[in-house]
């Protein structure tokens, strides 16, 4: 408790009372040492009414000024407990913070997760406008952007303005306001990949303390294992289903042959018939062969590869097709990209796969087909782009069902035969497109193990 401008104001007043009082005493004592001088004259008979006038001025005078003293020395006793009261709490709140901080700070160090505390800043009303950084680790700098220290005493809005628009800012706020934790998965796109950050908030005095951690590599391993298992489970049918056509498809073929050898009559005119039957039953052996190896699990066997000649290698076997259609090949390869752990045949087949789709999908004469290839923190990344007629958003997870197909008489498998050879090698396939302007495949091959 402080003293204010009304206490000093009554300590004024409490002196003008005391020196009042001494005034009138002072008339007392001028008038008692004449009664002992000589006595009172026959005019000076109202001297007694005055003394009395003025010793009850006097005791009240002294009474207020008393009474003022007392009020001021209680009320500075007041504010001289409360100021110590004071004091031992700002002296165990800060013991207590210098003993959080400390292992807190270690904590936040060691932790692989950004780490961040915030107070609340506040308007002239008492609302939450905004949060002040206190601590942060070097996970949190590093999400930031900031350097070492940079990032202490910002504001949350100057660092990431987006947490007004996503919805963040008022989250945050709740939590100080409520005191109940907030968890939330957010979307957040980097350099064309897909990351996934997971977000834990809890109220902490008053502000908050946050941390968002990567969870990007467990949903793409969540992801390849449901596919791997789609896969599995498209392998088994293809293989009842195999089973089932080619035993009659067998004896069809057989019976043809028997047939063939053994017609002498209408030779030539049944001829033209057997050849047709011939080739569809060729056919449809064929169309089970390529069920079976598009959903099958692949044997890998890596070794490093060179991102530059896995690009360059894919474009030249689509070369004659963008020739054919008078289309053109762009190769756009970043320097200094680490090699990758790879089969170079199957990835070669895969990406060739992918290149042949993104053909078909262009108009002759316009279409342009761009490779390029890039480093990230994430690992290595190829992007195939064409500028085709695009794929609707609800048929995008369709493109890797086998037989299914945007093109008239496509097969349907080459896309899903890549799908397969790069779930086997860990690689996370990304598809973005926009109906009229074209498509967008990118390849996430995961970093090399560090010798």
């Amino acid at each position: 408790m402080e003293h204010t401008p009304a206490h000093f104001r009554e300590a004024k007043l409490a002196q003008w009372l005391f020196g009042g009082s001494l005034v009138v005493l002072g008339i007392l004592l001028l008038f008692a040492l004449g009664d002992l001088l000589g006595p009172p004259a026959a005019n000076e008979r109202w001297i007694p009414i005055v003394r009395v006038v003025c010793i009850v001025l006097a005791t009240i005078a002294l009474a207020l000024m008393f009474s003022r003293v007392f009020v001021i020395l209680g009320r500075i006793k007041q504010s001289k407990d409360d100021t110590g009261t004071k004091g031992s709490e700002l002296v165990q709140e800060a013991r207590t913070t210098h003993f959080i901080e400390k292992p807190l700070k270690r904590v936040m160090g060691s932790a692989t997760s950004a780490v961040m505390t915030l107070r609340s800043v506040r308007d002239a009303g008492g609302k939450i406008v905004d949060f002040e950084y206190l601590i942060a680790n070097e996970e949190a700098e590093r999400m930031t952007g900031l350097g070492h220290g940079e990032l202490v005493g910002k504001r949350l809005k100057a660092v990431m303005p987006g947490s007004v628009s996503d919805g963040s800012l008022d989250e945050y706020i709740k939590v100080v306001d409520s005191g109940v934790p907030y968890t939330a998965e957010r979307h957040m796109g980097n350099n064309g990949i897909d990351h996934w950050m997971g977000t834990h908030v809890v109220r902490l005095y008053d502000g908050f303390a946050v941390t968002f951690t990567d969870i990007t590599e467990r949903l793409r391993a969540h992801e390849l294992d449901l596919e791997s298992a789609r896969l599995s489970l498209a392998d088994r049918i293809a293989r009842t289903v195999a089973h089932e056509v080619r035993n009659p498809l067998t004896n069809v073929h057989l019976g043809l042959e028997q047939l063939t050898d053994e017609l002498v009559t209408d030779r030539e005119v049944a001829q033209p018939y057997l050849d047709i039957i011939n080739r569809n039953v060729k056919r449809i052996g064929q169309l089970v062969t390529e069920m079976l190896g598009s959903s099958r699990r692949r044997e890998v066997n890596s070794e490093p590869c060179t991102v530059k000649d896995l690009v360059e290698n894919a474009m030249k076997r689509v070369a004659d097709r963008l020739e054919l259609h008078n289309m053109k090949g762009e190769v756009d390869v970043a320097d200094a990209i680490p090699t990758v752990l790879v089969d170079p045949e199957l990835i070669d087949l895969a990406i060739t796969n992918i290149a042949v789709n993104a053909v078909e999908a262009m108009e002759p004469g316009k279409g342009v087909l761009h490779m390029s290839a890039r480093s990230t923190g994430d690992g290595v990344v190829i992007e195939l782009r064409d500028n085709g007629k695009g794929i609707q958003q609800e048929n995008i997870p369709r493109l890797f069902e086998a037989f299914y197909s945007e093109r008239t008489g496509g097969l349907g498998l080459g896309l899903t035969t890549a799908r397969s050879i790069l779930n086997a090698h860990g690689i996370l396939l990304q598809v973005a497109s926009v109906v009229g302007q074209g498509t967008t495949f990118t390849l996430l091959f995961p970093k090399a193990p560090e010798a």
